[in-house]
């Protein structure tokens, strides 16, 4: 739902806030004991390590684009609003 929203300040806090707690459960995930697929199974224990550090990476990495949007956009915002000029 996050991801068809119109850019926007709302779609940028969202994605941020579900980046970075994505990537801090694929962190917690990898340094857990308990497995999807136990580590004896090897490759296959692994793998789904593996494939949390990726998709734990991935959120961080939209999170840290989200926040450099939204720092845009502000930036953008302030360029465009009117001067707060009094004529006399």
């Amino acid at each position: 739902i996050v991801a068809h929203l119109p850019k926007s300040p709302l779609r940028s806090t969202l994605v941020q806030i579900c980046g970075w707690a994505t990537a801090a459960m694929c962190g917690t995930y990898i340094v857990s004991p308990l497995d999807v697929v136990p580590d004896v199974f090897f490759p296959f224990g692994f793998i789904d390590d593996i494939l949390a550090a990726v998709a734990g990476y991935k959120a961080a990495k939209a999170a840290w684009d989200a926040g450099k949007e939204k720092a845009a956009m502000k930036t953008a915002e302030a360029d465009n609003a009117p001067e707060n000029t009094v004529s006399k």
